[in-house]
């Protein structure tokens, strides 16, 4: 059984590997730059400005001068990307566990088949809560791109 969860547990990690590698091949090849910050003052680069001084006359002067750059479209490219590529290790976490725990049932004696039921539980619980916080990112995305 141990020879039969490292295989499925290595079949997954590979998967995972190409499936990650060609997304960010993908997102290479696309990237521009989303944000682009705002140019320092001459007067701070001279005095030699630090720490939270520079920082806070930097937001100063991109709020003064309304100096904020960003695409919207790239943002909502790189948003739903990072979103299914978070779902999907979502997913293959839920059903490789899903796979021990059910194996452990159908071919564990009885210690493994009781201690693989108490675990059921926190499984279904972890299970809403992934599913549910994927859902409801889903739906804040989806009203705040309507505004």
């Amino acid at each position: 059984m141990k020879k039969i969860v490292k295989k499925f547990f290595l079949i997954l990690i590979l998967l995972t590997i190409i499936s990650t590698i060609f997304t960010n091949a993908n997102y290479a090849e696309s990237r521009q730059t989303i944000y682009q910050l705002p140019e320092r003052s001459e007067t701070a680069e001279r005095q030699g400005e630090s720490g939270l001084d520079q920082i806070i006359e930097d937001a100063d002067s991109m709020v003064e001068d309304d100096d904020v750059k960003y695409d919207r479209n790239k943002l909502k490219e790189f948003t739903r990307t990072l979103y299914n590529i978070i779902f999907a290790l979502g997913i293959v976490a839920s059903i490789a566990m899903g796979g021990i725990l059910g194996s452990k049932i159908m071919l564990g004696g009885l210690e493994a088949k009781a201690q693989a039921k108490s675990l059921l539980i926190p499984y279904t619980v972890g299970c809403v809560v992934i599913f549910g916080g994927f859902g409801i990112w889903k739906l804040i995305i989806e009203i705040f791109q309507q505004l």
